[in-house]
């Protein structure tokens, strides 16, 4: 497979361009499971600490609302580098009247503008697999969540085995992409990464070595739908964070 674009400029410029469309082209696309997928993920991500919530890659802010609302006593922060998907998510925070609630930040999930051990909860949807470089997205998500708090990833997979692998390819592959650029007019390339991008990211038991080595622990995967979304978990823990800033001053 030919190495994907993955540079912040160009990952900037084609989420910007399908901000419009983003939301009901999604829904269309999962057969409306978008929609549960998001309220499994929340109800299971229950704050064990104390703190904020942070929700990476947050987009149209659709998973900050629905935390806000599952979680009223925490506040919820939302940090994208798309401005159009964040003018979209503004809008909807206000709709929704959760505008004191839900803070909204223009910037690099690889660079985090927040201090260590800040949040609660630290969670990034669909996000991970578009980043420059995976393994240092997982260490900033796991450097600003507090200890004893949950670092969490939902991504599509390409399921394996059984009668619905096939078809399933078959369609994320080939039809999905022509139905996004038909509904949407847009370029066919930019949903033709989608199906580049998620066959790429590293599954299952992959993911969850490369969680364990940004020190994180107690790793649960949580497949949904068929195995074609699966919610990734991790623990920090006190003393993994003392050894990975005493090797860092070293």
């Amino acid at each position: 497979m030919q190495q994907l674009d993955k540079s912040p400029k160009r990952i900037q410029s084609l989420f910007d361009s399908i901000a419009p469309t983003y939301d009901w082209l999604n829904h269309i696309m999962s057969f409306g499971f978008d929609r549960s997928w998001r309220r499994c993920t929340v109800r299971r991500l229950q704050p064990q600490v104390d703190g904020p919530i942070l929700d990476l890659c947050t987009g149209t802010a659709d998973f900050a609302i629905e935390f806000a609302k599952c979680n009223p006593k925490h506040k919820v922060v939302g940090l994208d580098f798309s401005a159009n998907m964040l003018e979209l998510g503004r809008k909807r925070i206000e709709k929704a009247k959760l505008v004191s609630q839900i803070e909204l930040v223009e910037g690099d999930a690889l660079n985090l503008p927040f201090d260590d051990n800040s949040f609660s909860v630290v969670s990034v949807s669909y996000g991970l697999r578009n980043m420059a470089d995976t393994m240092r997205g997982l260490r900033e998500m796991t450097r600003v969540c507090k200890p004893g708090g949950t670092v969490s990833i939902i991504e599509f997979r390409m399921p394996e085995r059984g009668w619905f692998a096939p078809i399933y390819r078959l369609y994320f592959r080939y039809v999905m992409p022509r139905l996004g650029a038909f509904l949407t007019g847009e370029s066919i390339g930019a949903y033709r990464y989608l199906f580049e991008s998620v066959a790429a990211f590293p599954q299952g038991e992959a993911l969850a070595d490369m969680m364990r080595e940004a020190s994180l622990s107690q790793i649960e995967q949580h497949p949904m739908t068929f195995g074609t979304v699966a919610l990734n978990t991790g623990v920090k823990h006190e003393e993994r964070q003392a050894r990975v800033a005493g090797v860092n001053g070293a």
